[in-house]
């Protein structure tokens, strides 16, 4: 509030000064005691300004590295202090977005709906001074919504961002299109629901202290790759168009199941020769194939690891067929380990990740690649489509 009064106070200056030559008589007194208040409210004033830019540089830190448990509390701290910050509401949104805690995901909600009050199309990042929020916004406060099943408020907001984009922002404007095509598909799907059986692994493969993402089975069920880390709240890619910070890794692990129970996992991350951000991405149907892509330089590259004697070999990169200086991620192999569906964004395709095929003999002896063309029958959904799974 003291900032409110203080703005109040600069305001009108000219009219207290005015009054004090009219009433020095009577403000002989009171007049130097007037001037230390406006000393004092204006010094209150900087140091103010300075504990919200220590503040925000120190959750800016904490957030660029993913720290997120870290930064929103700190966000929270300065929201006392402003609480109609629309920047700092659509930061603690996305804090709130990413935690392992499912039941932070409405409090997600509740600070993009904050935060898009008010928004700066020319918002620029880092900066403590700049109190609206950036369009992005409507996009997140969509994902929330359409994650807590309000397709209609979802479809709303995915509506507004996509009015802000520019006419120049062709990638992202066919990305939302098919986040609206997603969530008509969503509203359509869970109106005939289907009933599974979830049964938990149990604490010797999901540890009560860390996040377990990731996981590829064999088609005999016998064998589980996965990853675990505190760090690992990423969905099973790793995120295209994002400069990937250097990070304690999040480790890589393989258990076996024998006689009905799954063995005590194995950290493989240091055979695997993983040297930056990497995820399982595929295994083979008898268990013996692995394939992880890895973020090398914000190149993502796919990687294939044996598993021989009873241990897996240093992973070594597929041929220049399927890698190449672009992006490349989500392989799939087929039963009959003949067939390698994996995505790319190089050019030629239809814009984004599009789906390829690549023929595969001798495991990751990639001879031919091949576009799988837009509304082809595979087993996976196509633009937010229904797939065939």
């Amino acid at each position: 509030m003291i900032y409110s009064y203080f703005r109040i106070f600069v305001t009108h200056i000219p009219e207290i000064m005015e009054f004090i030559l009219i009433k020095k008589q009577r403000l002989r007194v009171f007049g130097p005691v007037l001037i230390l208040m406006l000393l004092l409210m204006g010094s209150s004033f900087r140091s103010g300004a300075q504990d919200i830019r220590k503040d925000f540089m120190e959750a800016e830190y904490h957030f660029m590295y993913e720290e997120f448990h870290l930064a929103f509390p700190i966000y929270l701290k300065i929201l006392e202090k402003d609480p109609d910050n629309c920047q700092i509401h659509y930061r603690a949104g996305l804090c709130y977005m990413y935690s392992v805690n499912p039941k932070d995901k409405e409090l997600a909600l509740r600070q993009f709906e904050k935060a898009k009050e008010s928004i700066n199309p020319k918002f620029k990042e880092g900066n403590y001074r700049e109190r609206k929020a950036p369009p992005d916004a409507y996009f997140y406060l969509a994902n929330m919504y359409r994650y807590q099943f309000e397709f209609d408020k979802a479809i709303e907001n995915y509506e507004i961002f996509l009015t802000m984009l520019s006419v120049k922002d062709v990638y992202y404007i066919d990305y939302i299109k098919r986040e609206i095509q997603a969530t008509k598909t969503a509203k359509e799907l869970v109106s005939f629901p289907v009933k599974i059986m979830v049964e938990n692994l149990g604490e010797k493969i999901n540890t009560p202290t860390d996040v377990e993402n990731c996981p590829v089975v064999s088609d005999n069920e016998r064998v589980l790759v996965f990853t675990s880390g505190k760090k690992n709240i990423f969905t099973p890619d790793i995120d295209i168009n994002v400069v990937n910070q250097d990070y304690e890794l999040d480790q890589i692990y393989f258990t076996q199941k024998k006689e009905g129970r799954w063995t005590d996992p194995v950290n493989i991350t240091k055979d695997l020769g993983a040297t930056a951000r990497a995820v399982p991405v595929t295994i083979n149907a008898d268990g013996t194939e692995l394939y992880i892509v890895q973020d090398d330089n914000d190149n993502g590259n796919i990687y294939i690891s044996y598993f021989r004697d009873d241990h897996w070999s240093k992973m070594k990169p597929l041929n220049s067929n399927i890698n190449t200086k672009n992006w490349e991620s989500h392989a799939s192999l087929t039963v009959d380990n003949k067939l390698l569906y994996f995505t790319s964004d190089r050019p030629g395709g239809y814009g984004g990740l599009d789906e390829l095929g690549g023929c595969l003999f001798g495991g990751a002896d990639v001879v031919e690649e091949v576009a799988v063309e837009e509304g082809a029958e595979v087993a996976f959904g196509h633009f937010g489509e229904v797939g065939l799974l």
